[in-house]
């Protein structure tokens, strides 16, 4: 859902622990325009998505971790919190 943002590249989402909920959603992101701000795509988010599946943070990267097959490895996602 985040890629479908115009300013957004790439985008990968993983859960992390809350001692309010169990998990909360946290964003990895790539994106093309360095004006773009974390209250914006969560603005973006919140307008598009269930309050419950809206990321509390998002994390700009300048590329996302990969695979041989070019596919995201989210355990790495991890290194970056």
């Amino acid at each position: 859902m985040l890629t479908s943002h115009p300013h957004v590249v790439e985008a990968g989402v993983i859960g992390i622990p809350s001692e309010k909920w169990q998990e909360v959603p946290i964003a990895f992101v790539v994106v093309n325009h360095p004006s773009i701000t974390k209250q914006q795509l969560l603005e973006y988010c919140q307008s598009q998505l269930a309050k419950y599946k809206c990321p509390t943070d998002f994390i700009f990267l300048n590329q996302l971790p990969r695979n041989a097959s070019n596919k995201l490895v989210r355990a790495k996602l991890r290194d970056y919190i």
